[in-house]
């Protein structure tokens, strides 16, 4: 049908891959997903599904975390992080984004207790939400991955009972998807003490 958002941003991809000679494991991952997706929601009988959401991917650690691209702003390189005196070992310091001074937490601080790596592949991944911003500092970037809500599970029971509130869940491959609301609530508050 030629109003379903799924058949649309299918031909929308179709159409930009279609001048290149060859796909790219990436591109052609990606266009299987999308195939599958719309494929699958023309199936399903039920009127009110959950749409597909994508979540952008890295690790923290030897772990995959994902957050809704939704909320993502920007994924850029580390760059320079100001300290901030007398801070919990969680928030990483500030940086300028935008014009504007955004706090920068370590996930693998807040999520192992270990700090990221600062390596060359480190990245921060700068989330807004509801007016509020704020950078994750993270080892390395992954992709983009889409998911389905409802094929989401609980947070595995290894998980500290910390960490399990940052949970939204894990999906089938095993990237645990965090929430943005509990992580902006929590880094939030402890970047203003």
């Amino acid at each position: 049908m030629a109003n379903d958002p799924l058949e649309l941003d299918e031909r929308t991809h179709l159409e930009r891959l279609c001048g290149a000679d060859r796909l790219d494991t990436l591109q052609a991952t990606r266009l299987l997903e999308l195939r599958a997706l719309a494929l699958s929601a023309r199936s399903s009988s039920g009127a009110t599904s959950d749409p597909p959401r994508q979540a952008v991917v890295f690790r923290a650690g030897q772990e995959a975390f994902g957050i809704a691209s939704e909320v993502v702003d920007q994924v850029r390189e580390l760059g320079k992080i100001a300290p901030l005196p007398m801070s919990p070992a969680v928030v990483a310091g500030v940086i300028v984004h935008k014009a504007e001074l955004v706090v920068a937490a370590d996930l693998g601080q807040l999520l192992h207790g270990q700090p990221c790596a600062r390596s060359p592949s480190a990245r921060l991944i700068v989330i807004a939400q509801a007016r509020q911003q704020l950078a994750l500092l993270s080892d390395e970037l992954v992709g983009v991955r889409m998911f389905d809500r409802k094929a989401l599970t609980p947070a595995p029971s290894t998980f500290p009972t910390e960490m399990s509130r940052y949970i939204e869940g894990v999906t089938p491959d095993g990237v645990t998807l965090l929430s943005v609301e509990a992580l902006l609530a929590h880094l939030l508050r402890a970047g203003s003490r």
